[in-house]
């Protein structure tokens, strides 16, 4: 099966599949033990002996991701071989701060397009259209005095508490101001770039310990008799 998601566990071979209209099957040494459907980009768990698989749908009516949960642990069987999946675990494992940097990649992609290209169409499409608009139309609302703050709102406001108390928040220091101003303009730049890295770190932090825990499932021995007893002298 070339388009199946394994996991080797207790000499057992666990697969999954998927086929027409999101239909999902659990296989176990070739045998399917249990089926069920997946709605439109949801998930669908199917269970056999102590063992619960989730498998998550793409938009494309693909499977995107596997994980079965064992004994209160997550562990992600691995993607069929040659997918978009499987290249792309094998590139945060083998090639971590590539994977990072790709990440890093699409980030500012994003930040050049929303900032020349669908910012620049929306601000001309609404500069040509706001001189034509008029709001003449619209009827002065009145609004009545019980839809207002009542008074007794300000009690809560600490700024009026310190005014009371002829009191007032310290002024910042001037190199911190400084620093505020020169950063802020620019934060809706680098804000998306670090977000971008943090997340990929923790992509390749968390598939090397999926590996690990996959790894560890296959190489469980079935049960306590399979192992040689030693006698002790």
């Amino acid at each position: 099966m070339e388009d199946a998601w394994t996991l080797r566990r207790d000499g057992r071979d666990h697969a999954v599949v998927g086929g027409a209209g999101r239909a999902t099957t659990l296989l176990v040494d070739g045998a399917p033990v249990d089926q069920g459907t997946a709605g439109y980009w949801e998930s669908v768990t199917l269970e056999h002996d102590d063992v619960a698989v989730r498998v998550q749908w793409g938009p494309r009516n693909t499977i995107t991701k596997v994980v079965a949960t064992i004994d209160d642990t997550e562990v992600p069987l691995a993607p069929p071989p040659g997918s978009s999946a499987e290249r792309r675990d094998r590139l945060a494992l083998d090639h971590p701060r590539l994977h990072v940097a790709r990440r890093v990649g699409i980030a500012l992609a994003e930040i050049v397009v929303g900032v020349l290209g669908v910012g620049a169409l929306v601000g001309a499409f609404v500069r040509g259209l706001l001189p034509r608009v008029s709001w003449d139309w619209l009827p002065d609302v009145s609004w009545p005095d019980w839809l207002r703050a009542p008074d007794w709102f300000r009690y809560l406001d600490p700024f009026h508490w310190l005014a009371q108390l002829g009191l007032s928040w310290p002024d910042p220091p001037a190199w911190l101001v400084s620093a505020w101003d020169t950063v802020t303009p620019t934060a809706k730049f680098w804000v998306p770039l670090l977000v971008a890295a943090a997340i990929g770190y923790g992509e390749v932090r968390k598939r090397r310990e999926q590996e690990t825990a996959r790894l560890a499932q296959r190489d469980e021995p079935s049960s306590p008799s399979d192992e040689t007893d030693t006698p002790t002298l």
